[in-house]
């Protein structure tokens, strides 16, 4: 697990930046999880996705998913 620290709101920058830091740290296929915020579906999210081998799955957790919900 690798965490990033944010002072402010998540948005499409901050989380590209996490998937940089990654892809910086990890040279092999990423394989990320995200939820459905805006900021993960926004245009500035897809740009950043579409990066030529960026060599990375993002998998979506489901909607409603009580069972991976920590509260």
């Amino acid at each position: 697990m690798e965490l990033m620290t944010v002072t402010e709101n998540c948005t499409a920058e901050s989380s590209a930046a996490l998937l940089q830091q990654l892809r910086a740290k990890y040279s092999g296929p990423l394989i990320a999880t995200r939820d459905n915020g805006p900021a993960h579906r926004s245009p500035a999210m897809r740009a950043h996705l579409a990066t030529p081998d960026l060599n990375l799955r993002l998998v979506a957790l489901p909607a409603n998913s009580p069972d991976v919900n920590a509260d």
